[in-house]
């Protein structure tokens, strides 16, 4: 698969924190209370990012993007201090980030900016919808810091998650954010949908209102349904030399194994721990030493057999991005 002097792009999970409830994310029981497999805790500071990825390292990298499963690197500490450090110690690399916006003040954002950092704003929709899915974000405070990011120089991108409540708006945002400045509108149909109908929750278990996918998200979750193991794999992160840290630090090939967002009794789960072995964490081991105990070798010796199912899922007969179609447009 690759060697540790391979790397070329790291895919951060700086915390697992997140003020958003959004009822598809197993940080919460659909958007209501809390799950209690994943330690939510969980958040990688200043000091632990530089003894794990120090600057020799750093140098040898082509881009750092902070994303992860779990939580929104806007409210990780030391976000913006990480990003910095890595812009000290390799001025050409490519930084960038996903976030659903809705935190930090106008300095913030524009010292964001101003180290080159390109964020991709999550956006599902226009003020009266976009808080049916990103619940407990505020939409006109990220359409705000928005702004202040674009306006300071910053390059940004809109991404919209669509479903049947905002499909009719997927123009009106387009519209939004050309005139806003941001550089590319993406528009996403989710395959999470087991059924027509998926309940949100509130924190007493209450159902407070109904999602229903669009046409493009239920063709896309029939496709996905039948998984193939044995077709061969074409994987993202071996091609584009990549590499998954998690906000406790274990390292796997990419976030989609991304075992820190598993129940205990998940297959997926199951499967790479008794095949490929539990993954370590940075906080034990070193880079070197993880890299020697063979992971990305293991993983990649299923491939000539019986894949992983998350590798057949992901990067086999049907390939997505995050259980999503995606689609975008430049808007410059």
């Amino acid at each position: 698969m690759y060697n540790l002097e391979d790397i070329k792009v790291i895919h951060l999970e700086p915390t697992r924190r997140c003020q958003a409830k959004c009822p598809m994310c197993r940080r919460r029981i659909q958007g209501g209370k809390l799950n209690p497999y994943p330690n939510l805790s969980e958040e990688i500071s200043l000091e632990d990012f530089k003894k794990w990825i120090p600057e020799d390292f750093v140098r040898q990298l082509k881009r750092l993007y902070m994303c992860g499963n779990l939580g929104d690197p806007i409210m990780a500490t030391d976000s913006l201090e990480i990003f910095e450090y890595l812009r000290e110690n390799n001025p050409k690399m490519n930084l960038g980030m996903m976030t659903n916006g809705s935190a930090r003040n106008q300095n913030w954002w524009e010292k964001l900016a101003e180290i080159k950092v390109r964020v991709v704003f999550a956006l599902d929709g226009m003020e009266d919808t976009h808080a049916l899915h990103r619940i407990n974000t505020n939409w006109s405070q990220i359409i705000k810091n928005a702004q202040y990011f674009i306006n300071a120089g910053g390059r940004a991108d809109w991404t919209m998650l669509v479903f049947k409540h905002n499909e009719h708006q997927v123009e009106e945002c387009r519209s939004l954010a050309k005139k806003m400045g941001f550089h590319i509108f993406h528009q996403k149909h989710s395959a999470r949908f087991k059924t027509e109908e998926f309940e949100v929750l509130n924190e007493q278990g209450e159902v407070t209102h109904i999602l229903n996918p669009t046409t493009q998200s239920v063709n896309l979750r029939d496709k996905i349904s039948t998984i193939d193991t044995t077709f061969p794999i074409s994987c993202v992160v071996a091609k584009n030399k990549s590499l998954f840290v998690s906000a406790d630090g274990t390292i796997v090939p990419c976030c989609w194994i991304g075992l820190d967002a598993k129940s205990a009794n998940d297959p997926e789960l199951i499967e790479y721990n008794t095949r490929i072995g539990k993954p370590l964490s940075l906080h034990d081991f070193s880079l070197s030493e993880i890299f020697e105990n063979g992971f990305a070798k293991k993983v990649e010796n299923t491939w000539c057999n019986s894949a992983l199912r998350v590798c057949s899922r992901k990067c086999g007969k049907v390939v997505t991005s995050g259980s999503q179609t995606l689609e975008k447009s430049k808007l410059k």
